[in-house]
């Protein structure tokens, strides 16, 4: 039961990270860009979409669409060809 409002409460959209590690003292590295940032519990990192709970790297946006781009066919095709 206890783990049902737990996971009621992180939200269809947590997820457990990826690309990250374990540290003692319930902190963790995330791996997954170039800052490397060190996250101690309960804070995010520098991009703010990751969060540790817990020890645990969670995303906050697992699901959730972050950009989107439409781009039309003929602007590709003419630059393919190289003329403008």
């Amino acid at each position: 039961m206890l783990e049902q409002v737990e996971k009621l409460r992180k939200g269809p959209s947590m997820k457990e990270a990826m690309l990250y590690e374990k540290l003692p003292d319930r902190k963790v590295v995330c791996h997954l860009c170039y800052h490397q940032c060190r996250i101690e519990e309960g804070n995010r990192g520098l991009c703010r979409v990751r969060e540790n709970q817990e020890g645990t790297l969670y995303s906050l946006v697992y699901r959730q669409l972050i950009s989107r781009n439409v781009d039309l066919i003929e602007r590709i095709t003419t630059w393919a060809i190289g003329t403008n």
